[in-house]
């Protein structure tokens, strides 16, 4: 850069203060990584589709960001263990065609959400099980 025109100089500088910023960025975002791993936390968010006037492309909104307890790994056996899990499919259980319809719909509404989401079906309130 020794004896290099001003304009030259100037791009360099340019540049260098960009990959700064890059780089301090970076390091923010895993800081704060770091923080709400250690507090077991993760940030949960919506999304919204939304399909560009020529159809052409797809736009996705992320909205209503907030903070929500993560479960730990070492929790997660705690939920549904493989030896609580049960065997049957509901293609072998006879009778009740109403109630494996809304069991099966929570159970694909669980497996993936954003689907029902971005064709506004509303999620599920919850199920209430009775029985002997």
């Amino acid at each position: 850069l020794v004896g290099s025109d001003p304009a030259t100089i100037e791009r360099y500088r340019q540049a260098l203060d960009a990959e700064i910023q890059r780089i301090a960025t970076r390091l923010r975002r895993e800081k704060v990584a770091r923080e709400l791993a250690a507090k077991n936390q993760v940030i949960a968010f919506d999304t919204a589709p939304v399909l560009g006037e020529e159809g052409s492309h797809l736009q996705i909104r992320c909205r209503n960001f907030r903070l929500i307890q993560a479960v730990r790994s070492a929790d997660t056996g705690a939920l549904v263990s493989d030896m609580e899990r049960p065997l049957a499919r509901f293609a072998e259980v006879i009778g009740a065609e109403g109630a494996k319809e809304s069991l099966a719909f929570i159970r694909d509404w669980l497996h993936d959400p954003k689907k029902y989401a971005a064709a506004g079906v509303e999620p599920p309130r919850g199920i209430l099980l009775t029985g002997a």
